[in-house]
């Protein structure tokens, strides 16, 4: 995981650096006891679990409470923060404004950018959309953290906001050649939201709503953390501090600016959806060739647009903003999602049983 500072509070866009094993034995449980006793044993204050059968309806279960000082409990239909699973919509969203000819996958930082970053350096003028979202540009994880403190406040202009972090990144030294360098970058998923804006004069999350958002149907889904109109209205996000989980404040996430990185909330159900649409391939969506584009490994690794690749027919992607944990998957060949997701981002703690519940609910698919 590449750890990093958003203030002086200590924030993570997660990176998929390890894909899970599919190991795991076939549970004799239901949902409700499989979220309940994973619960218990990640010992959080509220976890979360969905699968879909292909051609059937999400099937959500979820067990504690919205707050670890509260006794409200979370229910079926609240939001969870869902950190770095936004670099697949990200990756999506870019997929769809290059079926609508708005873009094209060989764009590169140049001719999208070179306009408002003139002083970028030669070795990301060439850089593509394809090299940005498999990780391949050479632009370093994130900012300098002393820069990070200049984009906590909410942006009056999210457009120019997001190309004050690009001009910052792009100023960077690279990591290594595009292409053959895999470095896991949030500011490269960044960049690529920035081209998107350049393009239509559209802002990221705008165009999200628009493009994804809306024609999958995804009514719950926002940005940054999921509030109400009370403190308890919706799932909190907690740290561990001394072995107590203490909730954060409710507006405690990733800057604005790193939206395209990590900064999307939604329902369990509407996750699977999301995830449906890509197992299933959703023809009225994106085409066939599009799918596999997005699902593919451009330059070998692990990691193809937006995803990890788990197996041949495995795809697989985690996300936190060290308040939050989730993971997810789905298989091209049975169709079959699965999403896990708890409000605490104590990750060493909780991950294992994370995990070990997502390979177990894909495993009951079977």
């Amino acid at each position: 995981m590449h750890m990093f500072v958003i203030g002086i509070a200590v924030a993570l866009a997660s990176c998929a650096v390890q894909a899970p094993e599919e190991n795991a034995s076939k549970p004799d449980l239901d949902l409700a006891e499989m979220a309940a006793t994973a619960r218990r044993e990640a010992d959080v204050p509220a976890l979360g679990l969905c699968v879909l059968r292909r051609g059937a309806k999400p099937a959500v279960a979820v067990s504690g409470v919205r707050m670890a000082v509260s006794e409200t409990k979370v229910t079926p239909a609240d939001a969870w923060h869902w950190g770095s699973i936004s670099k697949s919509f990200t990756a999506t969203l870019v997929a769809r404004l290059v079926e609508k000819g708005v873009v094209s996958w060989e764009d590169t930082i140049g001719a999208r950018l070179g306009d408002v970053v003139p002083d970028m350096r030669g070795d990301y003028r060439d850089v593509t959309f394809v090299h940005l979202l498999s990780h391949r540009s050479g632009i370093p994880a994130n900012i300098p953290i002393e820069r990070f403190a200049e984009f906590q406040a909410p942006p009056a202009n999210p457009i120019t906001d997001r190309l004050a972090w690009v001009k910052i990144a792009l100023a960077q030294k690279p990591k290594g050649p595009k292409q053959e360098t895999y470095e896991y970058s949030n500011s490269g998923y960044i960049v690529a939201g920035a081209m998107l804006e350049a393009a239509t004069d559209r802002s990221w999350e705008d165009l999200m709503k628009k493009e994804v958002f809306a024609p999958l149907g995804l009514a719950s889904a926002g940005f940054g953390p999921p509030r109400g109109s009370t403190h308890d209205a919706q799932p909190r996000g907690h740290r561990n501090i001394k072995g107590i989980d203490l909730p954060v404040p409710a507006t405690a996430d990733n800057p604005p600016a790193l939206g395209p990185a990590g900064r999307i909330h939604m329902s369990l159900a509407d996750m699977a959806r999301f995830l449906n649409a890509h197992a299933t391939r959703r023809s009225d969506f994106l085409s066939e060739a599009t799918y596999k584009q997005l699902h593919t490994k451009p330059f070998g690794g692990i990691y193809a647009l937006g995803w990890v690749v788990t197996a041949p027919e495995g795809r697989w992607h985690n996300g936190s903003n060290t308040m939050w944990y989730a993971e997810v998957a789905f298989n091209l060949t049975t169709g079959n999602v699965a999403a896990v997701v708890v409000n605490d981002g104590d990750i060493e703690n909780v991950q294992p049983t994370v995990r070990a519940l997502l390979q177990a609910l894909m495993k009951k698919q079977q």
